[in-house]
């Protein structure tokens, strides 16, 4: 006869020396850590407090750094802790030395790409336009130009989320999806440009459904002379018959959370 019993399993210990603890890299030898192919040199540019949890940027033309700061991750999506830090070299000496915050509220921003001035920022489920006009390093146009990313995931995979916004070859803004499902719309955006050359910023696309790790087109900037808006500044014209739907569900998901 055979007796078979569960013995519950002894406790695991770990000793302090099973886990050493790497003590934090001070920034001025943060570069010396870093293997490189010979050719390639490494350069401090920026460092707390100056900037925190960075997870995306872009240069502007004028060599002034965005930084997306993703403060919210991982658990603290509801708290809009996200935003958008402006860094600029004010000695000219390769350094940054001063930051602006140039957007926030942002839930789980992921990247960000300039454009006339002002930029794009993901932060699901939109894609944003950010732009300061009065010259405060301050972001005073802040108008949605695609809606939707995610908003069919029953819990939002932070892993997975609307990310990567970057020029390609063909003028048009690329970016790149996770596995969050989602049923995008798409908002008609016309910018007139202060610029003597006025350029029209059209986004194309329809009411798409998303899902999977697929790539999408975000828009295409076109010179066109003349653009439709009335006065400067970012105008955004919704079709109310394809955002209502999508629209209520936002509002009860957020009417529920509260």
């Amino acid at each position: 006869m055979l007796l078979a019993g569960w013995l519950p399993a002894a406790e695991l210990s770990v000793k302090p020396e099973d886990l050493p603890r790497v003590p934090p890299t001070e920034p001025e030898n943060a570069a010396a850590t870093c293997v490189l192919r010979p050719g390639f040199h490494v350069e401090l540019m920026a460092a707390e407090p100056l900037v925190v949890d960075p997870v995306a940027m872009c240069f502007d033309e004028d060599g002034r750094l965005y930084v997306v700061e993703m403060r919210d991750y991982s658990e603290r999506r509801e708290e809009k802790l996200g935003r958008i830090k402006l860094l600029e070299d004010t000695d000219g000496d390769g350094r940054y030395d001063k930051a602006t915050v140039f957007a926030q509220d942002l839930p789980w921003p992921t990247s960000v790409t300039c454009w006339d001035g002002g930029v794009f920022v993901a932060a699901s489920p939109e894609i944003i336009y950010f732009k300061d006009t009065d010259g405060d390093r301050v972001a005073d146009v802040h108008a949605m130009c695609f809606t939707g990313f995610g908003e069919l995931a029953e819990k939002l995979n932070v892993q997975a989320l609307l990310n990567s916004l970057q020029w390609g070859p063909d003028q048009r803004i690329h970016g790149a999806l996770g596995g969050n499902p989602g049923m995008t719309a798409r908002l008609t955006v016309s910018y007139r440009s202060p610029t003597p050359l006025h350029t029209e910023l059209i986004l194309e696309g329809e009411l798409v459904r998303t899902e999977g790790r697929k790539n999408f087109c975000a828009g295409r900037m076109l010179a066109n002379g003349v653009v439709t808006a009335e006065a400067e500044g970012l105008f955004v014209a919704i079709d109310v018959s394809k955002f209502e739907k999508l629209l209520a569900q936002r509002e009860r998901r957020e009417s529920e959370r509260k």
